[in-house]
């Protein structure tokens, strides 16, 4: 029997943060300076009130909304530990830039079937890439 499941809904700061994540906006050089001009504008908040903590609870977020339990396991036993064991720290920098690569990498759609709808960026919050 198969199941077929509604796809996931995401809020607009999260839709735009998988377009980002999937590389449909252009990327600066400042990671956490290019994703608070997402949030800000659906936030309604200047960018520069929002903290790089802030930046990386949404990011969390978006990850465990569009990512498989397994898959999140995975993850995180690849990022902290080695057997098992805890064996290394990791900055908050470097969290986003590995939760954005597994938010890329998400399925959206599998055959005719949408699994999580995106829409279109929006190149008033961020430039397209290039």
């Amino acid at each position: 029997m198969t199941v077929i499941a509604e796809p996931i809904v995401l809020e607009d700061h999260e839709r735009h943060l998988v377009l980002y994540a999937k590389g449909h906006y252009g990327k600066s050089r400042y990671l956490v300076e290019d994703l608070k001009k997402i949030f800000a504008r659906f936030f309604c908040i200047e960018s520069g009130f929002l903290s790089d903590q802030d930046v990386y609870a949404r990011v969390l977020e978006v990850f465990l909304k569009v990512t498989s339990v397994r898959s999140q396991h995975w993850f995180w036993e690849r990022i902290f530990c080695e057997n098992g064991k805890q064996y290394r720290s990791i900055t908050p920098l470097d969290m986003i830039d590995r939760l954005l690569g597994k938010i890329a990498i998400c399925q959206v759609q599998e055959d005719d079937t949408v699994l999580i709808e995106l829409g279109e960026p929006d190149y008033t919050i961020l430039p397209e890439p290039v």
